[in-house]
């Protein structure tokens, strides 16, 4: 079947469900009409076996099929309805009760005309029919690529953008609807005058400039002159305060303004914040499959690239990159001990920061180097390499394979990359071009600073979590710092993420914090 663009093979999800321990039997339908169509898998339980959760099965979905396949509904039944021929009968499988999913919290249904807005498109978008004020978009099934179309479909249909970083922030009808509230706003230059506007072409990977918007609670407005993309320091952040960490422990009602690219993932905790660096792609999505591992006393926080949302100049130096994000990093928690780590380049992002922090005196006891090969220096990539590059990371995120693309790479070209990605069924058809450009401009500036990194000695220690099928990296660590300490993880460079997975990283940062002789309550 075609769904949303993509074409869908059932019988894949049917025996990805029946992979499931406890999942005797599975099949997967298509409910609907029109744009309303869909996926409702329903199951049956192994003999003498509770029923899964439907949270449970999504998960485990997630780690075997890409995410376009997870149904939006799992129906339990006692057994399959068959015909007389002993095949599914389809049309005896009762209609799903959409009436809510399996989340964490309970149902506060929305209070306002803005909540019930948000609420409905939360809605539309994962295909539920009841969205409480404190349901979490991730929780409810929503994946990165979900929360970009929710912001379009804001954009278009309530006339204000709220940024990715700002939803990432506060993922709930609730928190959203205040940022609406709070601020309402035109559309920012960078979606408002078209992809060129956001990203010139092929050489605009290299000398673009744009507006910078100046975000009010979150909110894009359109009423800030322009400057260097990512050198201003200004305040475009959520201004919901977030406490301030001294030590690891929040200061007794003290709030700060959240400094730029900081994203609190989870705030809360008395040990020392633990910050993780973006990777190549500059968001700090993958990150949030850590929240509900980490312990509970660990505060996290990701630092996010600036250029994602055609707002900024990318940066493509190490040392700016890691100097603006010390910054943030001191705004928040102003004293150390400072935990600081990172996936893939984000590991050697977390090295130079922590190598400024060093050199201003403070204390550095982890850089967590989760998945990252170290520094490699060589020589500037070219577009052509980077596009293909960008290509194969954005299908591994997304766990979808890679678009076909020429063999001689000097003949890519920008636009045509982009929409090979879509019509690949990498990212949805509706997914803005813009989008798609803003993101490769962000990580064609984050490779060149990886390849251009070549960094002094580090005296301090370094704590690699591996997965399992990356090749040994842990020497090319020891020619830059003074120790190792490894731990390995099942799964690949990106399956390293799955649901079960990031629960083995989740323990092993926790294993390597204790080890580090960080300070830790209790």
């Amino acid at each position: 079947i075609k769904l949303r663009g993509y074409r869908i093979e059932l019988g894949e999800i049917d025996t990805a469900l029946e992979a499931h321990p406890g999942v005797a039997h599975a099949v997967t339908t298509v409910r609907g009409d029109g744009a309303d169509k869909r996926l409702v898998a329903y199951v049956v339980a192994r003999s003498g076996a509770p029923a899964p959760a439907p949270s449970a099965l999504r998960a485990h979905l997630l780690d075997e099929v890409p995410s376009y396949m997870v149904p939006s509904a799992f129906v339990t039944l006692e057994s399959l309805p068959l015909t007389p021929s002993g095949k599914v009968d389809h049309a005896a499988l009762p209609a799903p009760d959409d009436a809510r999913p399996d989340v964490a919290a309970s149902f506060v249904a929305p209070r306002t005309e803005t909540e019930r807005r948000v609420a409905a498109l939360f809605a539309e978008l994962l295909g539920v029919e009841q969205v409480g004020v404190d349901d979490s978009f991730f929780e409810l099934g929503g994946s990165s690529l979900a929360a970009v179309r929710l912001v379009k479909r804001m954009r278009d249909t309530i006339g204000a953008e709220v940024s990715l970083r700002a939803f990432y922030a506060a993922p709930t009808v609730a928190h959203v609807a205040a940022l609406v509230d709070g601020a309402p706003a035109e559309p920012s230059r960078a979606t408002a005058d078209g992809p060129e506007a956001a990203a010139g072409g092929r050489d605009a990977v290299d000398d673009g400039r744009a507006r910078e918007p100046v975000l009010a609670g979150g909110v894009v407005r359109e009423d800030a002159p322009a400057r260097a993309r990512h050198g201003s320091n200004g305040a475009h952040a959520a201004s919901n305060g977030t406490p301030a960490h001294s030590g690891g422990a929040p200061a007794p009602g003290a709030r700060v303004e959240m400094p730029p690219s900081i994203v609190p993932l989870k705030p809360s905790g008395t040990r020392p914040p633990l910050f993780l660096a973006h990777p190549s792609g500059g968001s700090v999505f993958t990150y949030f499959g850590l929240v509900r591992h980490v312990d509970p006393d660990q505060p996290l926080y990701g630092i996010e690239a600036a250029g994602l949302e055609g707002d900024a100049e990318p940066l493509d130096r190490m040392e700016r990159m890691a100097a603006r994000y010390v910054e943030a990093i001191r705004t928040l928690q102003p004293d150390g001990p400072y935990l600081v780590g990172g996936w893939s380049v984000g590991a050697s992002i977390a090295l130079e920061i922590a190598l400024q922090l060093r050199a201003q005196g403070c204390d550095v006891p982890l850089v967590a180097a989760i998945d990252g090969a170290g520094p490699t220096p060589g020589p500037r990539p070219g577009v052509g390499y980077l596009l293909w590059a960008f290509a194969q990371d954005f299908a591994g995120v997304t766990g979808t394979a890679p678009p076909a693309l020429p063999d001689d790479l000097d003949r890519l070209e920008v636009d045509a990359v982009m929409d090979a990605l879509r019509r690949n069924g990498n990212a949805p058809p509706d997914v803005d071009v813009a989008f798609l450009r803003n993101r490769f401009r962000v990580f064609a500036a984050t490779v060149r600073a990886e390849f251009a990194y070549l960094p002094p000695p580090y005296d301090g220690h370094v704590g690699l979590v591996r997965a399992q099928e990356t090749p040994d990296v842990a020497s090319n660590w020891r020619r830059y710092v003074a120790s190792v300490d490894e731990r390995v993880v099942p799964g690949n460079h990106y399956t390293m993420w799955s649901a079960d997975n990031a629960a083995a990283i989740a323990r092993a940062l926790d294993e390597l914090v204790r080890a580090a002789a960080v300070p830790v309550p209790g």
